[in-house]
This record gives structure tokens, sequence and C-alpha cells, in this order.
């Protein structure tokens, strides 16, 4: 599953653990290569693709990587780089499972496309059609739009919503605009058993795995299977931001049945993956589709903003273009993996890379897998390798003189914010901490003990006048009027919190006459006793408060998500 803006609950979750890491000794990192097949060219371009990634992954501080390239020609090299398991300095090896997350979208709309191709769906017709007790409230949702994320579903609600009896409402006209969704995803499992008569991970084998000869891989996250796994990490100090190179822990594991996101796989295995979505796009043969399914799996059509101002979308893949020329795209982000892969549809070849850390901080390697596509490009055409991306973590802030000075607490108490190494740092009540940009006038901070680590700024032409950090509102050189929240508001305020991993914490604001979910912006009150966002682009969600004890709502419902109130 995607966690970023598409992944509204998620943004608060961080891994849990309790197996302490020793810190990534960059200079150490082990590599292996399987390329024992390909040419000399290609293990050259191999080699500088490794090369990129290592330094990507010292950049960061994590643990390791699974990587593979598909060259035009089909030839194929792996690698593992970094460690599987950081308390007992096992190195990764390309026979290790790595989690993919939303990657597994598009295997799901493979399975249905072959379905379509059975005559056991259509994927035009209304869901409902084929499966009338399916949690679909809107009877206009086909199939197609669930695929494409058009059906207007709320992003991460759980199965089965108490607060909309069950069902999964759409925010908007199906089919009118794009909202990515994991539960539209999750639901189309239930959708594969019916027309199949098999539970879903043996239909995805059936379907998708076995003909492919994806025999490495798994459809599905299972306990049993763990010791196949690279182990996956996250942040140490999970209550404040994450900075390249903190500390890391073991995270949780969770099994995972979802056709969101549950498939493992082998840098191997997404190879013949890879390989399979290349014929598909450059209309060679393949074991799978119809020449029409084919071609529809491989043109997005769907503007999707989510993955660039020009990409497109459909059947989990999503279209745009890397030096002018077509590429085929997806990212995944798990509770303890980040991958990408990268296809170029104009003639084929591309790239996957999956680090065992945490997707729930933005991190993706997409220039890894964006670099291998400009390296195979070179190759088919003839000319010079192109070098690598320069290596870098969190990128330098954009003029940050906007944002440095002296702030002052409605108490009176100053603090202030200094650039230093192309980042800021705050400094207040004898501690300094670190910034890092989380938007264009927002940041995140590694400061103890505080009930957020985000801040606001606001201001006019550019230079900001004002900071929101919390609840309070701070200003330049001196302290500004504070702005009284409505009771009735502040009521619903406070942090709320889940153990489920994936759903985690958010902290709601009332800040004057207005109620926000951090990070994601404005709750406005409904008719139907729920509150929705006022950004249009998070339409489909919803928010419900109740449970009030000592005058404060004790529970937040968001999309169904329930959480209880932290004091």
């Amino acid at each position: 599953m995607d966690i970023a803006r598409r992944g509204l609950l998620a943004a608060g979750a961080l891994a849990g653990g309790m197996v302490l890491a020793r810190p990534v000794l960059a200079a150490g990192l082990p590599v292996q290569v399987g390329a024992d097949s390909a040419s000399p060219a290609f293990r050259a371009a191999f080699e500088r693709l490794v090369a990129f990634a290592r330094s990507e992954i010292e950049a960061w501080g994590f643990p390791g990587l699974s990587l593979s390239l598909l060259g035009v020609n089909g030839e194929v090299a792996t690698a593992g780089i970094g460690f599987a398991n950081l308390d007992v300095r096992t190195a990764v090896t390309t026979a290790q499972l790595f989690q993919i997350g939303s990657i597994s979208k598009s295997f799901v709309a493979v399975a249905l496309l072959r379905l379509a191709d059975q005559g056991k769906i259509d994927l035009d017709r209304p869901i409902l059609s084929f499966a009338p007790d399916l949690p679909v409230e809107d009877a206009r949702v086909t199939t197609a739009h669930v695929i494409n994320h058009v059906a207007g579903f709320p992003g991460n609600a759980p199965p089965f919503p108490h607060e909309t009896g069950g069902k999964l409402w759409s925010g908007t006209v199906p089919g009118a605009h794009f909202h990515y969704s994991n539960s539209g995803y999750d639901m189309l499992a239930l959708l594969i058993q019916r027309a199949t008569g098999m539970a879903f991970p043996t239909a995805m084998r059936q379907l998708v795995f076995a003909p492919l000869g994806m025999e490495a891989s798994e459809p599905v996250i299972r306990t049993r299977d763990r010791a196949l796994f690279a182990s996956g990490y996250g942040p140490l100090k999970s209550d404040r931001a994450w900075f390249p190179g903190d500390r890391l822990v073991e995270g949780s594991w969770v099994d995972i049945e979802r056709a969101a996101g549950s498939v493992a796989a082998t840098p191997g295995d997404m190879a013949k993956w890879m390989r399979f979505i290349s014929a598909c796009a450059t209309g060679a043969p393949q074991p799978l589709l119809s020449a029409a399914s084919a071609r529809r799996f491989t043109s997005p059509a769907v503007a999707a903003p989510d993955f660039g101002a020009d990409a497109k979308y459909a059947m989990g893949l999503a279209g745009f273009a890397i030096d002018d020329g077509p590429v085929l795209h997806h990212t995944g982000g798990m509770i303890t993996f980040s991958s990408a892969m990268t296809v170029d549809a104009g003639q084929g070849g591309g790239c996957f890379a999956s680090v065992n850390f945490t997707g729930f901080d933005g991190y993706r390697p997409r220039r890894v897998t964006a670099y291998g596509v400009r390296l195979i490009r070179a190759l088919a055409a003839g000319t010079a390798l192109p070098d690598a991306p320069e290596a870098a973590a969190l990128p330098p802030v954009a003029e940050p003189g906007n944002f440095t000075g002296r702030w002052v607490w409605p108490d009176g108490v100053a603090m202030t914010i200094e650039a230093r190494a192309g980042g800021l740092v705050v400094s207040t009540a004898g501690r300094t901490a670190r910034l890092r940009p989380d938007g264009p006038r927002s940041f995140r901070t590694d400061y103890p003990h505080i009930p957020t680590d985000r801040l606001d700024f606001e201001g006019e032409r550019g230079r900001a006048e004002r900071l929101w950090w919390g609840s309070a509102l701070l200003g330049r050189d001196a302290a500004v009027p504070q702005q009284p929240s409505d009771p009735k508001l502040a009521a619903l305020a406070g942090r709320y919190m889940s153990n489920d991993p994936w759903v985690g914490s958010v902290v709601v604001l009332a800040r004057g006459q207005k109620l926000l979910v951090e990070g994601f912006g404005e709750l406005a009150p409904h008719a139907d006793g729920s509150w929705r966002f006022t950004d249009p682009e998070l339409s489909a969600e919803r928010a419900w408060f109740d449970a009030t004890v000592n005058g404060q709502a004790q529970r937040l419902s968001l999309s169904g998500e329930p959480m209880i109130r932290q004091s």
C-alpha cells in the first residue's frame, strides 16, 4: 500500500518493535550480484546501477536493498545490497523476499483482466451486477472504476466500516475523479474469490504467478514464511520525525492478505513481472492476456496527479515520461518496506528496487529505478552510459531565509530557527532540534517531548511572518494575538491513536474557528453528522467523533478506522 497523501490514516503510523539495531556502517555494506548470463556491456551498466543504489542507501542510512534490472533484449541482473538483519549482520541475498506493497495492484488488475477475457466478469458493468452483496454503496460503480481509483472510495477505510452500514461510500461521481483507494482494491479480492470459487491467494497463484514462473514469490504475507524475508525496519524513536542516519529498530511483523498490497517477491521474480509488462506494452507475445486486454493494461488513461502533474493511471500502473520516453510505474509502501518499479513502455525493459525500511515516511527508491531505465535505454541506443545522480538524502531547504529568525511564543518565550549545513534547526528551552521539509511551508522536527512534531508557517510574499506549532501561534520577533478556539471544536481536538500499525495516530487541532487534522487540512461539519475535509482532493474521506466524556470526544473514526484519545 502506498503511504503518502494516498494513505491518509497511515501517515501517522510508524513501525514498532523491541529489537534495537546497531547503526548501519556505510563502509561495510555487502553486495551480492547475480548476472552470470549477462553480456559484459549489460554487466557494466548494472555495476553502475548497483553503485548508485549502494550510495543511495548509504546516504539515507537504510539497512538493505533488493534490486533487479531487465534489459530491452531480455537480459537480467539482480543484486542484494546491504543487510537483511542488522542485529546479526546477515547480508541481503537475491533469494530473499521483500514486500512490494502497492506494486501488488498491477497483479490484481491482471487477474481481473484474465477473468474478463474468460467471460467471468465484465469490467465495465456495475460491480454489484456480478456480486450484489459486495460492500458498495453506489450502484454505478464498475470494476474498472475500482481498479483505476475513480470509484470515489476512501483511501484506507477498513473492510465493512461500521459508520456506513458496512459499505464503502463514493465521495465523488464514479468515474469522475482520481482518488487513490486501498479500500477498493481490498474489496476486489472478494470479487476474485466469487469469480473463481477459490481463496484469494490460490486464485492469484493460478491466474498470475504460476503461468509466469514466479515460483519464489508469494501473493500474501504470512508468519509461516517469515524466514524467507529480509527483516524490515523503522525508526527507533517513533514519536518524532525521523532523519537519515538515525538509529533503527526491527519493525513489527504483520500477516497481510490484502489485494491492495500483499505480494512478496524476489528480485528475479520481479524481472519476470517486468518482462510480462514490457511484452504487453510493446505488443510482444505473452501468456496471460488477450491483445485487447494487454493494451488496456498498459494504456494509462485517467489523470492521476498523485504520480505527477502529467501522470495518468489505469489497471494498477501509472504512466508518465522520463526524459521524454514513456514509462509505466508504481511504488509501494509497507510497515517496514518501501519499493518502486519502472518499466520502459516504449521498448521494454525496466528496473525494480525495494528497501527494508518503513514506507510511512515518504521515501520510495524512485531515483534508483529511474536511473535503471536510463541505463537500459543507453545500452539499447548504443550511447554512453549516463552518470548516476548525486547520492543525497533530504534535499536542502529552498530559501531558508523565509523561515529563519527569532520566533516568540504567546507567553513571550523566544525560540530561534537557524540554517545549518543546508538544513534548519530550531532552538528553544535550552534544546536544539532538526527540521525537515514536509510540504512547501511545513516542517517536521525531532524536538523531544512535544505533542506534535509539525510546524506550519504563514505569511505573504514568501517570507513567513507567523508560525503554527500545534494550536499555538508564534510571531516573528514578537508575540501575536492568539485566535481563541470555539469550545465545541476544542472538545474535539487532541491526539488520537490506534495500536494497529497501519493506522497509527493523528493530531486534531482547533485553531480559532477551524478544526484541522494536522498535515492534511481543515474539517467541516456535514449534515449527516460526519466531518469532511474542505480540500476537494480529500472529498472521499470522512471523520466521526463520539464517546464524549468530561466534555471531550474520546473516539475519532477517520474514514471508518477507530482511534482513541490520548492524554
